[in-house]
């Protein structure tokens, strides 16, 4: 031990491994979120992190950048192929094999090892999470949605999975030493499984407010409308297009600039809903963009739109862009989904929508347009609210202190 660390200190030495099936490192609200966690442990003097991925499955997958450094921070990808057929019981066997070296060889004797486990434990990391544990390691789960919140035509793989969470949530403390949660459902669902003794922590979602620029636009040129994510049918993009067409009707001057990368099926539709529409010359998506690029079109956004149609998906989670989206300062038109009223309040740090309401989302835009001075001053109050409750440091010190705690 060296001889200007105290005892304390020593013992509060944090070596994190984060794993989790999410793109990495360049990805949209899964890979935001842990990475804003990872830099919350480098933060602290003499923890150290690493990430493994679970074979990065997701569309949008880098081929060439499966294993690397990231501000840092090394990670790796474990699976990333395979196989089908005969030869899948081995290479599962193997895979399973290298996910377990790696928390072996990983382990540092004189750390708090923690293993950070995105979502709740299933089929792919409930042998990781259970060896890491034998090994151990204490265990954070980081859950972010609720399993049982899938859609009853999802993949049948996607259903398994789904049903060996839901196992894992009502057994939740043989995976885990500490839970983490993104919203207020989650925490009451998890409080009330583990009644007490295992704790559970709300950590919302979080934005590096030095990232995202508040700086006013000029006022010349078009009004920029932004959305961005995965364009699933959740997030009612449909009906946001259809309100930006109505408005463009009446106002010229608008633009809707689009970005994110979904399933190939939402892609192939909004290439063709863009297509089809009358205003297709004011309608922009720019794909998958990397984190420069994409802080870019945030500080030129006019107007950032975070909308949802009702589902108890939308209910149960909490939108991560739209931290994002109030650190710019500017109005931000929202879904009345999931926490979003304990945080905001309609016309004064945001523009509430019904979900699912198209209408709703096609007056917000006309009472911004109206009144560009008093929607300035709605969007300076957003940015309030995001310096307030998801500062990335803020958040990145409650997850040191969660695994702090399980010394």
């Amino acid at each position: 031990m060296d001889a200007g660390l105290s005892r304390a200190s020593f013992l509060s030495r944090l070596n994190v491994i984060f794993m989790g099936n999410f793109l990495y490192p360049r990805g949209m609200a899964a890979t935001k979120r842990v990475q804003l966690f990872v830099d919350g442990v480098m933060a602290e003097e003499g923890s150290s992190a690493r990430l493994v991925l679970l074979r990065q499955s997701h569309c949008g997958r880098d081929k060439g950048k499966l294993a690397g450094v990231h501000n840092g921070v090394p990670y790796l990808t474990i699976g990333s192929d395979m196989p089908s057929g005969w030869r899948f019981p081995m290479a599962l066997i193997a895979y399973f094999a290298m996910g377990i070296r790696q928390l072996r060889v990983n382990r540092q004797a004189s750390a708090n090892n923690i293993l950070f486990v995105y979502n709740e434990p299933n089929l792919e990391s409930a042998v990781f999470v259970l060896a890491a544990r034998l090994l151990g390691y204490k265990v954070i789960v980081d859950v972010v949605e609720d399993a049982y919140a899938i859609a009853e035509d999802a993949p049948l793989a996607s259903r398994l999975k789904a049903a060996s969470a839901g196992f894992a949530t009502k057994k939740i403390r043989w995976f885990a030493d500490s839970v983490v949660v993104i919203s207020g459902y989650l925490q009451k669902k998890y409080e009330s499984i583990v009644d007490e003794g295992l704790p559970v922590t709300l950590i919302p979602i979080s934005v590096d407010l030095q990232r995202v620029s508040s700086v006013r636009n000029s006022p010349d040129g078009p009004v920029r409308i932004l959305y961005a994510g995965s364009f699933a049918a959740k997030d009612d993009v449909e009906g946001l297009i259809t309100a930006v067409e109505r408005v463009a009707d009446r106002h010229s001057g608008v633009e809707l600039h689009l970005t994110g990368q979904g399933m190939a099926d939402r892609t192939r539709w909004l290439h063709e809903r863009i297509q089809r529409s009358p205003h297709r010359q004011k309608l922009h998506y720019h794909g998958l963009l990397p984190d420069d690029q994409y802080f870019d079109q945030l500080a030129r956004c006019d107007v950032a739109c975070m909308v949802r149609t009702a589902s108890d998906f939308a209910d149960r989670g909490f939108p991560f862009k739209l931290g994002e989206y109030l650190a710019t300062a500017r109005p931000v038109i929202a879904s009345r989904v999931g926490d979003v009223e304990i945080y905001l309040q309609d016309g004064h740090s945001a523009f509430l929508v019904e979900p699912g309401s198209t209408d709703a989302i096609e007056a917000a835009l006309e009472r911004v347009l109206a009144d560009p001075s008093r929607a300035l001053a709605v969007g300076a109050k957003g940015r309030l609210v995001a310096e307030c409750n998801f500062d990335s440091r803020v958040n990145g010190r409650k997850l040191v202190d969660v695994a702090a705690a399980l010394a």
